[in-house]
């Protein structure tokens, strides 16, 4: 299980919540399609800063929470979309919601360098539903002054930093502005290549209520349906917005929806209205839970038919056995039984709530064995066989942090957040994917991604059924990795060859003493290795995860290659090229290559050799 710090867990209840007066069909999972930057390229001198914009589609998605990630922190940093530039180079930014992503280029420079020149192509030519980049020129290439975009017609082509969509037929001008400089082009939008015979629109008038969602229905006629692309579009966003056909009603109004499908158009007519629904039942699932003591959960009250309008009453008959908020999430507080209501329009549902003692830890017997410097074997032995229950381990600094970012003495309720941030209606389906029954023997590296050498973890487990509830109280055993194990003959002679800055190219030789040893290669640019190197002669631990920065630094490099080659260790003499390490190269910068003694039981067996590539 892959783990990252969650938000608020109680923002993510409020968030679940309010839904759950809704019933299941007219709830639908709404999936995140895409996610979209407001600029794919940024220019900004040391010291600026700069505001990325990012929308989902479509607008209603399930899942809004966008993850922000620098590709090289130490060239440029983001914080919720604001981008601050720290040191000359270039980085990609990127914008992650719900498994979809896309990335910004950011360039940092000394100093702004003005445009001289800008054109674009006469003409470009793009199909209903097509998304491309504009092809422009920039005279320097490097310069740093913004441009700015505009579209003469964004019905049939919008334009958002460079990037060009087109919705129907037809013909507009897209500008581009930078300073005293001006250049247009014309986009032509041409039909799809799929031969459509009808398209038509089956309701021209349809009816929802504010936060209602629906789906506009259409029949096509097409050699190929699947491929037809429809770009639709409505003329009240306020009232109506539009994503795919899915339609959601913002506020009482009136808007016309149009969809176009190749040379057909078609209209619908919606109109949004305040829809108060008399309540004929309500309902609670489950209708009977059991908790053991100290846990929760959250139980869902649905009405019949669904009232989006009116609020739902909790209520417990004891709350010093069992309490209950507003969004029916229900807290063990002491052992014994009572009863929870949901109310609404004068009609009640129960659930009978029973709390239990948690079960002791002495039905486990949890232990580490075969320890190296990054290696271990992990067994877990259980007295009831029939038992299922939560396993894992984390670096003691990471365990500690955790609690007190928390602020509990229990790591389950950091499990519980991230098991809740996969969804409301998938996080028992991701919770029960990490359950195990009986004995269970497992290697260190499967959960942890890779021990680092004389590193304290604390492994941890704990019961846990299948909805949820936390059956015995958490067992925690604690453990050291080995110290690494220095290879005092072993030394690399690098030299670097057929240099060529014009092509951005270079060749290596990697010569190592002892032709048995593995060792581990990367290119960085300087200031990456120099920033650690520097914390490190500072002994500045803060930050760096509790270990020396040099082996944090060499730590997420190795994060980075797991998984491709099985893991990029080599052995022997290496003739690499520039290739080797990025199949694009970047603009030659002050590059340095890294050389590490390293195996997978030994841990790091040399100093660091860095070779400057390009002196």
């Amino acid at each position: 299980m892959r783990k990252s710090k969650m938000k608020d867990l109680w923002f993510y209840l409020l968030a679940v919540l309010m839904a759950v007066g809704c019933s299941p069909k007219s709830d639908p999972e709404v999936p995140v399609e895409e996610v979209r930057l407001s600029e794919h390229k940024l220019t900004l001198v040391i010291g600026e800063t700069a505001s990325l914009r990012a929308s989902v589609s479509p607008q209603n998605a399930d899942t809004q929470d966008l993850l922000w990630k620098s590709e090289d922190a130490a060239i440029a940093s983001v914080a919720e979309g604001e981008v601050k530039a720290l040191a000359e180079g270039e980085t990609f930014v990127k914008a992650e919601v719900g498994g979809k992503s896309t990335v910004c280029l950011v360039r940092v420079v000394k100093k702004h360098i003005a445009i001289t020149g800008l054109s674009l192509p006469e003409t470009m030519d793009m199909k209903v539903g097509d998304v491309r980049v504009a092809d422009i020129t920039i005279a320097p290439a490097d310069a740093s002054e913004p441009i700015v975009w505009t579209s003469e017609d964004e019905n049939i082509v919008s334009v958002q930093g460079g990037e060009l969509t087109a919705y129907k037929v037809g013909t507009t001008r897209i500008t581009a502005t930078a300073g005293k400089f001006t250049t247009s082009t014309t986009v032509r939008v041409k039909p799809q290549d799929v031969v459509i015979e009808g398209f038509t629109i089956v309701e021209k008038k349809k009816t929802l209520s504010v936060g209602e969602v629906s789906f506009v229905e259409t029949e096509i006629k097409a050699d190929r349906p699947k491929d037809v692309e429809i770009a639709w579009t409505s003329n009240n966003k306020d009232v109506v917005t539009v994503e795919h056909g899915r339609i959601t009603g913002h506020k009482v109004g009136k808007a016309v929806i149009t969809a176009t499908a190749g040379k057909f158009t078609e209209t619908c007519e919606v109109e949004v209205v305040e829809k108060h629904v008399a309540v004929e039942s309500i309902s609670i699932t489950p209708a009977a839970i059991e908790l053991t003591l100290g846990q929760g959960l959250l139980v869902k009250a649905t009405t019949e038919p669904m009232n989006l309008f009116e609020p739902i009453t909790w209520k417990s008959d004891d709350e010093k056995i069992a309490k209950v908020n507003q969004y029916g999430f229900v807290s063990s507080v002491a052992p014994g039984e009572t009863m929870i209501h949901a109310t609404i329009a004068g009609k009640t549902a129960d659930c009978k709530v029973r709390v239990m003692e948690k079960g002791s830890t002495d039905v486990f017997e949890l232990k580490v064995t075969d320890l190296t410097a990054t290696e271990g074997k992990l067994s877990v032995k259980v007295k009831n066989p029939d038992m299922t229950y939560y396993v894992y381990v984390l670096p003691k600094h990471k365990y500690e942090k955790t609690l007190a970012e928390f602020g509990t003495d229990d790591i389950s309720e950091y499990d519980f957040a991230f098991w809740k941030d996969q969804g409301k209606a998938r996080w028992l389906e991701a919770l029960r994917m990490d359950l195990i029954k009986g004995n269970h023997e497992v290697n260190l590296d499967d959960l942890v991604r890779f021990p680092m050498w004389d590193t304290e973890y604390v492994a941890y487990c704990y019961g846990l059924d299948e909805n949820g509830v936390k059956t015995t109280e958490t067992l925690t055993y604690s453990f050291r990795t080995q110290p690494r194990v220095p290879n005092n003959n072993l030394t690399f002679k690098v030299t670097i060859d057929e240099l060529d800055l014009d092509a951005k190219e270079f060749a290596a030789t990697i010569v190592p003493s002892d032709n048995e040893a593995t060792y581990y290669i990367s290119l960085q640019q300087q200031n990456f290795f120099d920033f650690y190197f520097n914390e490190s002669e500072a002994g500045n631990k803060e930050g760096h995860e509790g270990w020396d920065p040099v082996d944090h630094m060499l730590w997420k490099l190795f994060l980075g290659d797991i998984g491709v080659d099985a893991f990029k260790l080599h052995k022997g003499t290496l003739k690499i090229d520039r290739k080797f390490f990025v199949p694009k190269p970047y603009k030659f910068k002050k590059y340095q290559l890294m050389v590490v003694g390293l195996d997978r039981k030994n841990g790091r067996t040399t100093d660091i050799t860095r070779v400057l590539v390009n002196p």
